[in-house]
């Protein structure tokens, strides 16, 4: 049985989704707190394989606030590493998100939200492998 990878702040990962697409996405944070916890941030880019994707040109817009999934996708090679960058993450802004009326910044809880400031920030989720893939597929056929 091959070694589980050893997933890491800055690490790329390609996310297949579909016949010959392909998404990219920076991992942003590993919680302690959540679980196999990873924050990630997926580009508003597709794919027609893995071997298309330039590390060094990534960059650019998310299509949704980033946000949590499992490190096992990662970890097993649904989703393989395919480069790290180190400058990307430094220049990206981590989002503050909130669950229930409590903010975080990662796993640091920043205050408590009055009812009024709850809507003004995205709610801290977890998606699995299969409810990222499908909202890939939805967000890249509307294109």
């Amino acid at each position: 049985m091959p070694a589980k990878k050893r997933v890491q702040a800055g690490d790329i990962i390609a996310i297949p989704f579909g016949e010959q697409q392909v998404a990219v996405a920076i991992v942003l944070h590993l919680s302690k707190e959540i679980v196999n916890g990873i924050m990630v941030g997926i580009y508003d880019r597709c794919y027609g394989s893995i071997d298309e994707i330039r590390v060094e040109d990534l960059g650019g817009d998310f299509i949704d606030v980033p946000n949590y999934t499992g490190k096992q996708m990662v970890r097993d090679g649904d989703w393989p590493v395919i480069g790290h960058r180190a400058d990307l993450l430094a220049a990206t802004p981590i989002p503050e998100l909130r669950s229930a009326n409590i903010l975080y910044h990662k796993d640091t809880v920043v205050r408590m939200l009055s009812r009024e400031e709850e809507r003004n920030y995205p709610v801290q989720g977890g998606a699995g492998m299969g409810y990222v893939e499908n909202q890939l597929r939805k967000h890249f056929a509307q294109r």
